[in-house]
């Protein structure tokens, strides 16, 4: 269960630079899909952090946090805010 949160966390990751492609213009711009994406990362952010939060493992919780931090960022609290 372990790996397939750290595919989650590694897809989401490519989501995200997907979109940052887009808005700088290395591939072409998609309306759709950009804000498709936008939606996909947030809600992929909140449920990711929250489900990292509720790992009975502390280690392997550790473990997927750090590897959030480093791919995604700051993780966003139960509410979805990033403070």
């Amino acid at each position: 269960m372990l790996q397939a949160f750290e595919v989650g966390i590694i897809n989401l990751r490519a989501s995200i630079d997907r979109r940052h492609a887009m808005a700088r213009g290395a591939i072409p711009f998609n309306m759709a899909e950009f804000e498709e994406l936008s939606e996909r990362i947030w809600d992929t952010r909140v449920v990711l952090a929250n489900q990292i939060r509720r790992w009975t493992d502390r280690r392997e919780a550790a473990i997927l946090a750090t590897l959030y931090a480093e791919l995604i960022g700051t993780m966003p609290d139960r509410d979805g805010v990033i403070r």
